[in-house]
């Protein structure tokens, strides 16, 4: 027996600057998410194995401080990566 639905229409197309913007805001959400867990790693490492506890609070602020100065350009984040290279021969 035919019935007299209709199909429904096509989608409306989501404009690119739409997908753009979502795009851009995922990056930032998972780079966040992905430094959080870097820094709980690191800060649980320090109090772990290192006994920082007397620390911890002035390194998780001059971590801050640090990112802060980078974000405002004063500080370069590929020197100091050349720096923990060079000079500690640690390589991110």
């Amino acid at each position: 027996m035919p019935t007299n639905k209709k199909k429904p229409g096509p989608r409306p197309a989501i404009p690119a600057a739409t997908v753009d913007k979502m795009l851009r805001e995922q990056h930032i959400k998972s780079a966040n998410d992905a430094t959080a867990l870097a820094m709980t790693l690191m800060l649980t490492v320090l109090l772990d194995k290192y006994g920082a506890e007397d620390y911890i609070q002035d390194i998780y602020n001059d971590w801050n401080k640090l990112a802060e100065e980078s974000l405002e350009g004063r500080v370069k984040l590929h020197e100091l990566r050349t720096v923990l290279r060079e000079e500690y021969k640690i390589k991110i």
